[in-house]
């Protein structure tokens, strides 16, 4: 096993960071703006209208991007075969964080859409499931077994 170089731990863990200060400053941001829809009976729409939704909406759709990046075809290059681990902890600690903290980011920022700002867009709706069920539980599950 290599060693693994203290600088680039400390690089990863500070840009890790930053990105989430990043994701939560613009969250409470857009929390604390005036709702863009009106109070009434807010219909259902396929696309997202307030900006919570679009950013539950981006952050789904990265967080797909990168659990099919990191389960998909680099699986062979990462050395990964059926008996083996990974050949860098690194590696599989940082896609793990990333993963579960994009489906954490867009399923926290939906809800708050949802609840506050009453976004109804199906593909909001459709992205809280699926990074719910696939981040949250499929992470936390993998963690477990």
């Amino acid at each position: 096993m290599h060693a693994i170089n203290p600088a680039f731990m400390v690089v990863g863990a500070v840009v890790i960071v930053a990105l989430l200060l990043f994701l939560i400053s613009r969250v409470v941001r857009a929390q604390r703006q005036q709702p863009s829809t009106p109070r009434e009976e807010v219909p259902i729409t396929l696309l997202p209208k307030t900006s919570l939704g679009r950013w539950s909406l981006g952050l789904a759709i990265a967080y797909i991007v990168v659990f099919v990046v990191a389960a998909g075809p680099l699986r062979e290059q990462w050395g990964l075969n059926e008996s083996e681990e990974l050949v860098n902890p690194v590696l599989t600690i940082v896609l793990a964080i990333i993963i579960v903290g994009t489906s954490g980011a867009a399923l926290v920022t939906g809800l708050v859409g949802a609840i506050k700002r009453k976004e109804r867009s199906v593909l909001v709706f459709l992205g809280m499931l699926i990074t719910f069920w696939w981040g949250l539980v499929g992470m936390v599950g993998a963690f477990l077994i």
